[in-house]
C-alpha cells in the first residue's frame, strides 16, 4: 500500500475550509484507497504538531509536520503572520515545499 501525505497549509482565517479540505482528503482515501492500494492522510498543524521548543512556532510546525507528498494551500483574506524566515507561516510552508520539489521532485 502506498501512503500519500497531504499537508493542508493556510492562515488562521480559513479554519472551516481547512477542516473541509481535511474531510475531502479522508473521503478520497476511503473511496479510492482499496481499489488503488493507497492511503491518503491529511496533515495539519492542529492535528500533527504539538507544543515544543524551536526558533519560533513555525519552526516547530515545520519539523513536526515532516515529509509530505502534496501541499494544499487554502487562502482567503489573510496571508498569515510573519515568521523569521518568510512573510508568513503559510508562505514559508509553500516556499519549503517548492524548494524540496525543485531539489527532489517531491516534498520530502
Amino acid at each position: 500500500m502506498r501512503d500519500i501525505r497531504v499537508f493542508i497549509a493556510s492562515p488562521g482565517d480559513v479554519s472551516d475550509e481547512r477542516e473541509i479540505a481535511s474531510h475531502v482528503v479522508g473521503e478520497i482515501s476511503r473511496i479510492f484507497g482499496t481499489p488503488f492500494d493507497i492511503h491518503v492522510e491529511a496533515a495539519r498543524w492542529e492535528t500533527h504538531a504539538w507544543p515544543d521548543i524551536g526558533q519560533d512556532g513555525q519552526d516547530v510546525i515545520n519539523r513536526q509536520i515532516g515529509d509530505f507528498d502534496v501541499l494544499v494551500g487554502v487562502m482567503w483574506k489573510r496571508f498569515g503572520s510573519p515568521t523569521k524566515r518568510s512573510q508568513s507561516g503559510t508562505g514559508e510552508e509553500f516556499e519549503r515545499a517548492y524548494e524540496l520539489f525543485n531539489d527532489y521532485g517531491r516534498s520530502t
